[in-house]
């Protein structure tokens, strides 16, 4: 009981009795819901891959509007049944139907990455807010001196972000692979799709916060603060910390070498 609590604490700040354990704990399904344009896309996505192969050209496209363009043009729709039924005679599945319900299915699991993926281009898109609240505020020192250590501290969880999702781009870019090991790779994305969401839930208030800030006309909201408070929330998770050790903590061991004492560092 205490080792499922301690699980379902990384998808809900507290667990009281009688409350339901998170889905991603019991199941491995997700708790929350995606949008039905996630999963559109998301199906898309799958079914293009699918279309790629058949044209030995398996590409990744991960743009929306790229992705929609392709999937709209006549030639696509007409290779869409051949790549069902090529891609069921290279799994030995009778029916190319059952092959669509294999797509469709892991889709479903995908739609939850797409919906991530959105949650990411509200990162970047604040990331580019205070970008230009630099630029705007030049000439004003006391914004200048604490956007700029925000700015350069938001870069690492962007990269991060940004390596989580190309890693799962990775996993799932051999639609063949995929289709031929469905489970393995529907529990690679889950796991994933889980220290994805955790990790944007702690960004969730902050992002909610500046998101209809107007720099011209901030009104009520306080500028300076909200820069603290990032700063804060930031330095908590992504500063780099430097260890120092007193010399005088090193102690000398019988055989004439320093080791660590009782170490103070800071």
């Amino acid at each position: 009981m205490l080792e499922t609590i301690a699980k379902s604490l990384r998808f809900v700040n507290v667990l009281r009795y009688g409350d339901e354990v998170p889905a991603e704990v019991l199941s491995g399904e997700a708790s929350w819901e995606s949008g039905v344009d996630h999963l559109e896309l998301a199906l898309q996505r799958l079914t293009m891959q699918l279309v790629m192969w058949v044209s030995s050209s398996e590409k990744m496209i991960t743009d929306p509007l790229e992705l929609q363009k392709l999937f709209d043009e006549e030639e696509t729709k007409q290779k869409v049944s051949e790549a069902f039924t090529e891609a069921a005679a290279k799994l030995g599945i009778a029916n190319k139907d059952d092959v669509a319900n294999m797509v469709e299915e892991f889709a479903t699991e995908m739609s939850y990455v797409e919906a991530l993926r959105d949650r990411f281009t509200q990162l970047e898109a604040l990331f580019k807010k205070l970008s230009m609240l630099q630029r705007t505020h030049a000439d004003q020192n006391s914004v200048i001196e604490q956007v700029v250590p925000v700015l350069r501290l938001m870069k690492k969880p962007l990269a991060d972000f940004q390596a989580s999702f190309e890693r799962i781009d990775k996993e799932t870019s051999e639609i063949m692979t995929v289709l031929s090991e469905l489970d393995a790779k529907r529990e690679k994305v889950r796991e994933l799709r889980d220290e994805l969401y955790v990790r944007f839930e702690a960004w969730e208030e902050i992002v909610e916060k500046w998101r209809g800030v107007d720099l011209r006309d901030p009104q009520e909201f306080n500028i300076p603060n909200g820069l603290r408070e990032l700063y804060r929330f930031l330095a908590q998770r992504y500063l780099e910390v430097d260890e120092w050790v007193l010399m005088t903590a090193l102690k000398e061991t019988d055989r004439g070498k320093l080791r660590y004492g009782g170490v103070m560092t800071w």
